[in-house]
């Protein structure tokens, strides 16, 4: 039986355990990027001209309809979407129907859209999936075609979660990739159920920013883990300074007096902030960085953190009367 060609819509380095799964097995034949760092995407570059593997990169959104004439061009027999930023256009699917392929890092369709790892942290889901879908004219919706349940452990952040989807995702295009070649007909897949779906859009600053009003100590610390390696950290306020933290934990064994959230109630080893959650419990932060990297104690004290200083939200000093 003759091989399958399979063409790669990438965003990164998240499809890297992929790219290297199918060209060892001779199903890759060509790669197109989207919206990466100049250096990811010159790596990829030199590589797909060492194995006479077709590129392009898609800078911008403006001229994903370059696509389409590449993909005429190169002829694949199937297109897997990793990651790719950019939506397809109704016409480009309509001309590859059945034949492109998305492997979306989250659970369907309960975690539709373009941030599945952060909203599944976020939300403290002790559980999530890689889920390979047929793509259709809407987000995330087209028929499943398999899902890998993954169990997420208590201490992974962003970078840990990612890293993992991404190994499974290697594993995942090569299965795929023996369905097509074997399979007499188009995979079919299973419809998805619209009752239970939701679409998350792209995380705004807003949906980084701890909320020690509202939030308790376990979701404060799920969006933590959610920001962590991704976005610096999730965003509080000093005053009018913003700042990141990019790691927390609890400490159930630290008692104070019961008060405001989001004071500030102690320095623990001249390095270990201890903040007061809404539900009265202790979450410590060896680490506060700025947009910029960490921040040492010296700064931090210069720009007035401190023991009973307060961290706010929407850079707006809590008015307490």
């Amino acid at each position: 039986m003759n091989e399958i060609r399979i063409a790669i819509l990438c965003g990164g380095p998240f499809a890297f355990p992929a790219l290297q799964k199918l060209a060892f097995e001779k199903y890759l034949c060509g790669v197109a990027i989207g919206g990466s760092d100049f250096r990811v995407t010159a790596n990829i570059e030199e590589e797909c001209k060492k194995n006479n593997f077709a590129f392009l990169e898609i800078n911008s959104g403006r001229n994903i309809s370059q696509l389409e004439d590449w993909l005429i061009e190169l002829k694949p027999d199937a297109v897997f979407s990793i990651c790719f930023p950019y939506k397809l256009s109704n016409e480009l699917i309509q001309k590859f129907e059945g034949q492109i392929y998305n492997f979306h890092p989250g659970p369907l369709p309960e975690f539709r859209g373009p941030a599945p790892i952060f909203e599944v942290l976020k939300k403290g889901r002790r559980e999530t999936a890689l889920t390979v879908h047929r793509m259709d004219a809407e987000y995330d919706s087209g028929n499943i075609i398999f899902s890998e349940r993954i169990k997420i452990e208590e201490l992974f952040s962003y970078a840990a979660l990612a890293e993992k989807l991404s190994r499974i995702t290697g594993m995942a295009v090569v299965n795929l990739a023996e369905m097509l070649k074997f399979s007499r007909s188009k995979i079919a897949g299973t419809v998805q159920d619209e009752c239970t779906a939701t679409f998350y859009p792209f995380p705004k600053d807003s949906d980084f920013e701890i909320d020690w009003e509202k939030m308790n100590s376990d979701e404060v610390l799920n969006l933590i883990r959610a920001c962590s390696d991704w976005t610096r950290g999730a965003i509080t306020w000093l005053g009018e300074e913003k700042l990141r933290i990019p790691e927390a934990t609890i400490d159930s064994s630290l008692k104070y007096p019961h008060g405001r959230p989001g004071i500030i109630v102690d320095l623990l080893d001249e390095q270990k902030w201890v903040v007061r959650s809404v539900d009265q419990k202790y979450i410590v932060i060896p680490q506060i960085s700025s947009d910029f990297g960490v921040l040492g104690l010296n700064y931090l004290r210069e720009l007035g953190l401190d023991i009973n200083s307060e961290f706010s939200k929407n850079n707006q000093i809590l008015n307490h009367n």
